[in-house]
């Protein structure tokens, strides 16, 4: 009994061992029709398994530089709109600083608010009031 599970065992890798041939075989035919010339015999696993990896440190390399790439370019891009807003802000007409108004005319227009501001609390006018009181802290503001 043992024979034929080895006996069939083997006809199983003769015919994997075929199958494998074929493939080979059909390869080199696909290869000749595209004009490329195969290596024959063909490499050893272990020289195609090296090839493969040192084409996927190849390509993890070029995927790396890429990346650094692009965050250069981002970082440049943000860098540059960055100077574009400052050279606008250079390039726009600065306001003419507004005249200061002195001490002494700013008293002038306190004492008129608070007597405006006094009629409006005796004629009980709660809106007047109110505004004079809000333009009387403005003034205070700038006297101090």
């Amino acid at each position: 009994m043992r024979e034929r599970g080895v006996s069939e065992y083997r006809a199983q890798l003769l015919q994997y061992l075929s199958a494998l041939k074929q493939e080979v075989k059909n390869t080199v035919e696909e290869l000749k029709r595209l004009g490329e010339k195969p290596e024959w015999p063909p490499p050893p696993p272990e020289e195609l398994i090296q090839r493969k990896t040192k084409l996927l440190n190849i390509i993890s390399a070029i995927e790396a530089e890429i990346e650094k790439t692009i965050r250069e370019k981002t970082m440049l891009e943000e860098k540059i709109k960055t100077l574009e807003q400052e050279l606008q802000k250079m390039r726009m007409p600065k306001e003419a600083p507004k005249p200061e108004i002195p001490k002494t005319e700013l008293v002038k227009q306190a004492r008129e608010l608070w007597a405006t501001y006094r009629n409006a609390v005796i004629t009980n006018d709660i809106a007047l009031a109110e505004s004079t009181l809000e333009k009387l802290k403005e003034i205070r503001l700038k006297l101090f």
